[in-house]
């Protein structure tokens, strides 16, 4: 029996639900559902969790049930099959000739984050951190998808080190498929050191190091993709990184994946010729586009919303258009054609819809913007309006805002839809 079959068997065996497995072995509901499924394949980390979970050895877990056999040959023949098959998963854990299939999948920087623990203590001065936290933009947005229910795929790498390990058991447990992260020997995991003022701004002292080095899969490898998501950050921290996340984008473009990018600029990289070449061309494959204010104005060079959204949509790929403005809410703009437009295909309104922030005590805001990316493509990929989308990102963000920490937010489907039925947290 395949290893979905046999989670399957000694869950029911144990007289579990799914929620209970993932509950005793800390991992999400929605992974255990993909393992059952077959979707996924646990790594020997997972392996070991469930197994400890169900009172079981993880070989038992891999071999399956006792099996009956009508003769003493068959039995044997079957018994060193299994063992080799169990040998086999053990000691070579790689991904050649599987086919990524997700319906979410980012590329970027894996970090953790070390953050002082109050406002206004520059980096240089001696005083209290905590952390780490797991982080890195990408991480943070496909980490709150994933917690929202989605098949979510992450490529990235670091370092083969606890950092590294305590990121990726993090993600795992929140239901991210992380076989696609390479943990790099000769390299220490990405870290970045934080410290916020009272103004509103941050200042980051960085370590890049295994963060850079995320390898895309082959071509051939990838197979039905729903969403590509591509953070602005991520093109701006390597050429070959950049690269990486183009040649994907293009592949998975021309198969009918659709592409949305968070723009993301650090204003200080986003200066050369060959960065600004790298947006453009993202720009032109973008299907949903999730930018700031001041970053909707930056790449599109005009000098107020209403010109640089129109410059947006003469991109005919542009379908949506989701203009973040922090605690002041967002502003959703969709294509649609009206009775005057009918006539003429060439012809499109835009039409704005406010969608309002919910109203939190705020602990940090950092990665809430990544979180609101997260939820929005979550609340697509399951069949929700945009509007209610944007609503989901909204309660997402605000969620992640009330918690220390860039991905500690208590996000939730069940949580989530209660705020937006609610009209707020309370």
């Amino acid at each position: 029996m395949s290893i979905s079959k046999n989670i399957r068997f000694f869950r029911k065996e144990a007289g579990l639900t799914q929620k209970d497995l993932a509950g005793k072995c800390g991992l999400a509901e929605i992974t255990i559902r993909q393992y059952e499924s077959g979707k996924r394949e646990p790594r020997s980390i997972q392996i070991k969790k469930i197994a400890d979970a169900l009172k079981i050895s993880a070989a038992d877990l891999y071999l399956g049930q006792s099996i009956e056999y009508t003769d003493l040959a068959s039995a044997v023949t079957g018994c060193r099959n299994r063992l080799s098959a169990y040998a086999d998963f053990k000691n070579t854990p790689t991904t050649d000739g599987q086919i990524l299939q997700a319906d979410l999948l980012i590329m970027g920087e894996i970090l953790v984050e070390i953050m002082r623990d109050r406002e206004d203590v520059p980096l240089g001065q001696t005083g209290i951190f905590k952390g780490p936290y797991p982080s890195g933009a990408p991480a943070i947005c496909i980490d709150a998808a994933a917690r929202l229910g989605c098949n979510t795929v992450l490529i990235g790498s670091v370092g083969r080190d606890d950092f590294g390990q305590f990121v990726l058991n993090r993600l795992e447990s929140d239901g991210v498929d992380c076989r696609y992260i390479r943990q790099i020997d000769q390299s220490s995991t990405g870290c970045a050191f934080v410290t916020y003022f009272k103004d509103g701004s941050r200042k980051f002292i960085f370590h890049m190091g295994a963060a850079l080095q995320a390898a895309p899969p082959a071509p051939a490898q990838l197979g039905r993709v729903k969403y590509m998501h591509i953070m602005g950050c991520s093109l701006m921290a390597d050429p070959y990184l950049a690269r990486g996340i183009l040649d994907t984008m293009h592949t998975l473009s021309k198969a009918g994946t659709k592409i949305s990018f968070d723009p993301n600029i650090r204003k200080e990289l986003y200066q050369t010729p060959e960065i600004k070449e790298i947006f453009s061309d993202v720009m032109d494959h973008t299907n949903i586009l999730l930018p700031g204010k001041e970053e909707l104005l930056l790449i599109t060079g005009e000098g107020d919303i209403d010109s640089a959204v129109t410059k947006c949509f003469e991109n005919p790929a542009l379908e949506i258009l989701v203009l973040k403005d922090g605690s002041r809410g967002s502003r959703l703009y969709r294509r649609s054609s009206s009775e005057a437009s009918e006539a003429s295909s060439d012809r499109l309104q835009m039409e704005p819809r406010k969608i309002d922030a919910y109203k939190v005590n705020q602990e940090d805001a950092t990665g809430a913007g990544d979180c609101f990316d997260g939820a929005f493509l979550a609340g697509l990929i399951q069949g929700e309006t945009p509007e209610t989308a944007a609503r989901m990102s909204a309660a997402a963000g605000a969620l992640n805002a009330m918690a220390f920490g860039p991905m500690e937010g208590k996000i939730d489907l069940e949580t989530v839809h209660r705020i937006i039925e609610n009209g707020g947290l309370s």
